[in-house]
């Protein structure tokens, strides 16, 4: 997927399901974004898919020396963003009707750094604490 001049990765990510994937694909989609922000690769699109707070994600812990990160929750058909995803998340999570992708950041989770970051996207999510 190209954004900005830059191509990312795409990782799908489904914080519905039971079992975590490799997330090269919606049926493959991972559970879970990595626990550590040392462990997100460079250029790396989370395409998440939009759920209830109940399925929140939990937001990576600790310092990652990315430069490009996008967590880009599944954008609905009339988002701008709609027309960069591919269309596999389209057909897949596209009728979903839950407004946003959900992020929650825990006590133990609160402190991402992004110190080399020169492109952070966050669309369409809902980040929160409790």
């Amino acid at each position: 997927m190209r954004y900005s001049n830059v191509d990312y990765n795409v990782l799908y990510v489904d914080p519905s399901r039971s079992a975590n994937g490799n997330g090269s694909t919606p049926a493959t989609a991972m559970n879970a974004l990595p626990a550590s922000a040392s462990s997100i690769p460079e250029r790396t699109c989370y395409l998440v898919r939009r759920t209830d707070e109940s399925k929140a994600l939990t937001l990576p812990t600790g310092s990652s020396s990315v430069t490009c990160l996008m967590i880009l929750g599944m954008p609905l058909p009339a988002d701008p963003m709609w027309e960069l995803v591919p269309e596999a998340a389209k057909t897949a999570w596209g009728t979903d009707t839950a407004e946003y992708a959900n992020i929650q950041a825990t006590s133990s989770s609160a402190s991402l750094q992004l110190p080399s970051a020169q492109q952070f996207v966050l669309h369409r999510v809902n980040l929160f604490r409790d």
